[in-house]
């Protein structure tokens, strides 16, 4: 009998074993992993300079290679002007950045089921059509990517 797995919210926030995020990258937010081979399950530990840190603030940037995103905590406002300090950037490759964002997404989910839903935005400033032109540029050079590879 295969053994089901299912998606930890987040990639193992507050669980020691998280199905592999190569299992979620072929899912739907919130569906069980039900593999048709058995899957990995990975034991998960904390390194010795581990620490947990508070976002209220989050920059998202990509390129070609890789996602990044900053965390930081928005530490005064003053005259409609916000300082921010920005305490970590985590780089991702595409592949586990789109397995993480189904993850959060079934996270998500999961937690407006049980508490209701949230707004988005949280009154802050969204430049949509900065971040729509550079995801268009992405697609476009992944596009071209994916054709030369073809070829």
């Amino acid at each position: 009998m295969a053994r089901k797995a299912r998606l930890s919210p987040g990639f193992g926030s507050g669980s020691d074993t998280v199905a592999s995020p190569h299992q979620s990258s072929r899912l739907g937010a919130g569906e069980p992993v039900a593999p048709s081979l058995p899957q990995p399950i990975t034991k998960v530990t904390q390194s010795d300079t581990y620490e947990t840190i508070y976002a209220n603030h989050t920059k998202v940037s990509i390129t070609q290679w890789d996602f990044a995103i900053n965390f930081g905590q928005i530490v005064e406002t003053k005259d409609a002007e916000s300082v921010i300090k920005e305490s970590i950037s985590v780089r991702f490759s595409p592949q586990y950045f789109k397995a993480m964002t189904v993850s959060l997404a079934a996270a998500l989910q999961q937690w407006e089921s049980a508490f209701g839903p949230l707004e988005a935005g949280l009154g802050q400033k969204v430049n949509t059509a900065g971040m729509t032109n550079a995801f268009n540029a992405l697609k476009d050079a992944l596009g071209e990517i994916g054709k030369k590879q073809g070829d």
